[in-house]
């Protein structure tokens, strides 16, 4: 059963959430910029979606800077970028932004803090991204950062097994689930491990389809046609997000069931999504660029962990599968789309 599930020690990260970033909450000594006047600090956005997709994560952010007193083109600078899910060109926008000597750089994914980190070592980096970055080498330590990058980790794949169970109890006929990932992405075999360990648990039979971007996603889904299978598991990834429309369009032209980390997807024709609050996340980013903003090392600052969670379902999408939702699924639903 797919409950209100969060880390064990749920009270105690938000009490040591409130105290970390407590911090921000007094006034931020900025400069305010008019002519002739010492430039505003600038904060380089660097993110592989693409700015429609993610819109909502940014108002966000930008309500998390606004809360410490911090708007932009009054006493802060942002430059945005957009690679569309292409990696290539998240590096390239990478060294743009570096040439413009950013106070801080904010990296939308862990795709985008990996290569923030290995175009700087010095420029502050604050994330947020679903990998374990002391693996990824951007921290020594969650409590201990010691370096120029910091944020907020999700830690997404150790939620796989719930949504799995998830998409179980949504299709429970389905014995065969496949499972949409990106091979590119650096957590992609330990999300294979996870998954397959998950699936097996439950008594299912995984079925792993790839996808590198939208040119490789026909061939992803005719494999599930092929096999028929009809219940999907997206794998969280920043190239998924950034073409969140296209993936739902053809789960519904093949008749097939997707459950996501996102909640974009359950709005965009998914049958659900269960994962984090990406807004609160990326508030509280904006919290630790204000502090690094004032004056405070990344390497200071721990990475934080999510403690807020929802289930999104979208019972319109249900009927189209013919599925009915069962009262005890819909009673645990954040969000019932209709």
């Amino acid at each position: 059963m797919v409950g209100s599930v969060a880390l064990t020690t749920r009270g105690q990260a938000r009490l040591k959430r409130r105290a970390l970033l407590a911090g921000a909450a007094g006034a931020i000594a900025v400069p305010s910029a008019t002519r002739g006047q010492q430039r505003l600090p600038l904060v380089g956005v660097l993110s592989l979606r693409t700015a429609e997709g993610n819109a909502e994560n940014m108002r966000a952010f930008h309500l998390g800077l606004a809360s410490v007193g911090l708007e932009e083109n009054r006493n802060v600078a942002l430059a945005y970028t957009s690679a569309a899910g292409d990696i290539e060109q998240l590096k390239t926008n990478a060294a743009e932004l570096l040439r413009r000597a950013p106070a801080v750089v904010f990296a939308v994914s862990s795709n985008a803090a990996v290569v923030a980190k290995r175009a700087t070592g010095t420029v502050p980096i604050v994330y947020v991204g679903a990998s374990d970055p002391v693996k990824l080498g951007l921290v020594h330590s969650l409590a201990r950062p010691g370096g120029n990058v910091t944020g907020v980790t999700m830690f997404s794949h150790t939620f796989s097994a719930k949504r799995l169970e998830l998409l179980h109890e949504l299709m429970p006929q389905a014995t065969s689930i496949g499972i949409l990932i990106n091979p590119a992405n650096p957590s992609a075999n330990e999300e294979r491990q996870d998954l397959r360990q998950a699936a097996a648990t439950l008594g299912l039979q995984p079925l792993f389809v790839e996808a590198r971007g939208d040119a490789e996603l026909e061939a992803a889904f005719a494999q599930l046609r092929d096999a028929k299978v009809r219940a999907l598991y997206m794998v969280d990834d920043p190239l998924f997000a950034s073409i969140d429309k296209r993936v739902c369009a053809l789960a519904l032209q093949g008749s097939i069931g997707l459950v996501s980390t996102l909640h974009s997807f359950s709005t965009a024709g998914a049958l659900g999504s269960y994962g984090t609050d990406y807004a609160q996340v990326h508030h509280d980013a904006a919290l630790y660029v204000a502090r690094i903003l004032r004056g405070e090392k990344p390497a200071d600052l721990p990475v934080l962990l999510p403690t807020r969670f929802t289930l999104t379902l979208n019972r319109k999408t249900a009927r189209t599968l013919g599925l009915t939702l069962s009262p005890s699924l819909l009673a645990r639903a954040d969000e019932v789309i209709e």
